[in-house]
């Protein structure tokens, strides 16, 4: 099956953050075509039918990082609604223990308070912290990437304007050294008992093959502090109708500005002459001619297959840290998931938060070392959600239906065949158990494991493309020369998904960015200079809003 179609840009990979650069050009005038080889959109924020009537998330869960400002220049503002989690998280520390993390300081102060004192007043200094840190970094995600020392020096002398005090300088001073430290000792400085660290420390470690003694957590712990979706800094959400609905409304806004948007196309070959992106060819033949521009959108590890690509920089992309660390159980219960007596006091929390179960770092670390040695964690942690008490749409009425992240399971270590499958549908659940009751008839469940995330497009089974490590991260993401978003030796080729600069999670900015390089190069856009004292100014605001001038 052959024939031959001509574009100005042609987009390789289907996410959302492909999906994200097909609407931004294609409402810029560019005319479009995005070509994904799976015939379900989205990647791993999609969601899929596990049985019939059932609407689960093949990988991301909840939304909080692509921004509102986003949605409306991808034309999506009014096409998703989203449904606000809280408390945001309700941390299981066992015994009957928990404690619960709101997007309200005031109430999580409150919480903390219950365990120590001095940690619920901290709380409220850390939740300053972060309202000024999540400005900075949002503005840093926002804008091709920096140096980070470059960034937090320029950033630091605008700091030094009189409407900004001493807020946003002792913010800077203490990411010069939280953001590359091990959450173990950020969260030991600032908060004395261990039932508060345990419950701050899960956004350290999600979708990383890494402990909370880790050096590095830090930047990922920072990277969960940035969400923005409801328009309330550091809150989370489910979408309506499952994750999968911001794919679909992405699809169908780039349609509507003229994108052409094929599922089950399978990219086989980036054509290049002279130097330069022309198009690409499908694996039945087809040829999309490229006037402009190709963006590759999927995995930057799968560009070796670039054949004009230089040798070295082929390597160093395959050599790229990209080993899964997290599988995921969907699980349906005929009735309710009710909680073992000891949780019972937490009512309807432990339906509309997400659970986490995390009894100390100690437990963390363990279930690290744990699967370092042997592939899964005897005990691995959990973060349990309850979809459709919030969406009833998402399961038939009668039944309950929980999307279960589970870590540790190391890509690396194992084959991933049936029986490993199976031993960590079995740990997984012998934890859930320790929090709710399951019966013994009426349940369903199913497991995906790195190797599945793999198959779907994620080298290594990572669910942020490449691993968010201190030397995958910003101007190094995914290399020094490719951190513009353009591919080295191959013009009119550009890089636009988690692979690059801010990285992994479902932001969009990644798509974006890479959007934005490509219309500045045609002339289209201006550069954006980012404005330090403004920065500077919206920090301090942000921060004085949690506690008052």
């Amino acid at each position: 099956m052959g024939g031959e179609r001509v574009f100005d840009v042609v987009i390789v990979g289907g996410g959302h953050n492909g999906l994200t650069a097909a609407s931004i050009l294609a409402r810029r005038g560019l005319s479009v075509a995005l070509l994904e080889a799976s015939e379900r959109l989205g990647g791993l924020s999609a969601s899929y039918t596990p049985w019939p009537g059932f609407t689960a998330p093949l990988g991301a869960y909840v939304l909080g990082l692509y921004p509102r400002w986003l949605m409306r220049e991808a034309g999506i503002e009014g096409r998703i609604r989203l449904l606000p989690k809280e408390p945001g998280m309700t941390v299981v520390l066992g015994g009957g223990r928990a404690l619960r993390v709101y997007g309200d300081a005031g109430r999580t102060s409150r919480e903390f308070s219950r365990v120590s004192p001095a940690d619920g007043r901290a709380y409220l200094g850390w939740a300053r912290l972060w309202s000024a840190l999540g400005v900075l970094l949002e503005e840093i995600y926002s804008h091709p990437p920096l140096h980070p020392r470059e960034a937090i020096e320029h950033v630091y002398r605008a700091a030094r304007t009189p409407l900004v005090g001493r807020i946003v300088e002792e913010a800077l001073e203490a990411a010069q050294w939280m953001l590359t430290a091990p959450a173990s000792r950020i969260l030991g400085e600032w908060f004395e008992s261990w039932e508060a660290r345990a419950a701050l420390v899960e956004d350290a470690l999600v979708g990383e093959m890494a402990g909370p003694s880790t050096p590095g957590t830090g930047i990922v712990l920072a990277h969960h502090y940035l969400g923005v979706s409801t328009g309330r800094r550091g809150e989370w959400a489910y979408v309506q109708g499952g994750m999968g609905r911001l794919a679909l409304a992405l699809a169908e806004a780039a349609a509507g500005a003229g994108a052409s948007v094929e599922a089950g196309s399978r990219v086989e070959e980036v054509m290049v002459s002279g130097g330069r992106a022309v198009g690409v060819r499908t694996s039945d033949g087809r040829v999309y001619r490229a006037r402009r521009a190709v963006v590759w959108a999927a995995s930057v590890k799968a560009l070796p297959a670039v054949a004009e690509l230089e040798k070295g920089l082929a390597r160093r992309i395959r050599s790229l840290e990209s080993s899964g660390a997290s599988s995921k159980i969907i699980l349906a219960v005929k009735g309710p998931l009710r909680p073992r007596r000891e949780y019972s006091w937490l009512g309807e929390d432990l339906y509309r938060s997400s659970v986490v179960t995390m009894p100390g770092m100690e437990y963390a670390e363990k279930a690290y070392g744990d699967a370092l040695s042997r592939g899964v964690s005897r005990e691995p942690w959990l973060s349990i959600n309850v979809l459709n008490l919030v969406d009833p749409s998402l399961a038939p009425e009668g039944w309950s239906l929980a999307s279960i992240f589970l870590q540790y399971t190391w890509r690396r270590a194992r084959r991933w065949g049936e029986e490993d499958r199976a031993e960590v549908g079995e740990r997984g659940l012998q934890v859930l158990e320790g929090v709710f009751s399951l019966p013994r008839e009426g349940v369903r469940s199913e497991v995906l494991t790195p190797r599945d995330y793999e198959a779907l497009g994620n080298p290594g089974g990572s669910i942020f493309h490449i691993s968010m490590r201190l030397d995958q991260l910003y101007s190094s993401r995914p290399l020094p020369e490719a951190s513009d978003y353009r591919v080295p030796g191959v013009e009119g080729l550009y890089l636009a998904s988690a692979s690059s600069h801010p990285g992994g999670g479902v932001s969009g900015l990644p798509g974006w960015l890479a959007a934005r390089r490509l219309l500045e190069d045609l002339g289209v856009e201006r550069p954006r200079r980012l404005s330090l004292e403004k920065l500077a100014v919206k920090m301090a605001r942000s921060a004085r809003e949690i506690l008052g001038p």
